[in-house]
């Protein structure tokens, strides 16, 4: 069984570039990339205004210099965050715990060690601190798919382990 057929997905993804690849979204963390996004556009355009008031002095100082490699890094980063938001597919909440996907809790044993519980989130939202990893990370992508009780194998961090599923919950 497919994954994704296990979630309600809602695409948004726009014809791109020759290397398309699609990257699974939260509500939440495509919210922050459409913030993201505007904040860089705002910005940009403040610091175009500033240079285009500026004076012909303005050419000759080193703060010249440093708005035009401020507006070419913000140009760059938005660029970068507009392919992002072009591969975007936004993944609703799950609706069960037959399966670990994004947005289910997952409670682990990997090897022998102490049960751990991780949030499987959409691209770009890992926050291991606080137990939150992105679906792509080594880790989730070996659990997504599983059931509670599945035991799965594989090389995690160069080792060979063990990872027995506990729980499954939204």
């Amino acid at each position: 069984m497919d994954l994704f057929h296990t979630l309600h997905i809602t695409k948004h993804k726009r014809k791109n570039k020759m290397s398309y690849q699609e990257l699974y979204f939260t509500k939440k963390g495509l919210a922050k990339l459409d913030d993201d996004i505007r904040e860089m556009e705002l910005r940009l355009r403040g610091l175009r205004e500033a240079r285009k008031n500026g004076d012909e002095q303005q050419h000759e100082n080193a703060s010249h210099e440093h708005s035009l490699v401020e507006i070419n890094g913000i140009n760059w980063r938005l660029g970068e965050a507009c392919n992002l938001h072009g591969q975007a597919i936004l993944v609703g909440e799950p609706t069960n715990t037959d399966l670990i996907a994004i947005g289910t809790k997952v409670k682990v044993r990997i090897a022998n060690g102490p049960a751990v519980e991780w949030k499987i989130a959409g691209y770009g939202e890992s926050d291991p601190d606080n137990g939150i990893i992105a679906y792509n990370t080594p880790l989730a992508a070996y659990l997504i798919g599983h059931r509670r009780g599945d035991i799965i194998s594989g090389d995690i961090g160069g080792q060979k382990t063990s990872i027995q599923i506990m729980e499954i919950s939204i």
